[in-house]
């Protein structure tokens, strides 16, 4: 928590800083990123078990699950947390 927390407040000041949130907006920002983050630790989680489960290379299934939840994390934070 801790980790995702910390990521918030870089992407605020840093990666989304034309679209910074304050105030209020800076509390409900932080609680869907919670959510979007815990998603993406799911989907993360659920592909690279997917993976390793049909032989795949332990490390091939690891990355092909850290992309997905980059992915997701990235796209949806954007879309929903930074929203225009």
């Amino acid at each position: 928590m801790t980790a995702i927390a910390f990521n918030f407040f870089l992407n605020n000041s840093f990666t989304y800083a034309d679209r910074k949130l304050k105030g209020w907006r800076l509390i409900g920002g932080l609680a869907s990123f919670y959510a979007i983050s815990a998603l993406g630790a799911v989907a993360n989680i659920g592909i690279g078990t997917w993976m390793a489960g049909h032989n795949e290379r332990w490390w091939v299934a690891g990355v092909a699950g850290v992309v997905v939840g980059a992915i997701w994390n990235f796209a949806m934070s954007s879309a929903l947390t930074w929203r225009k």
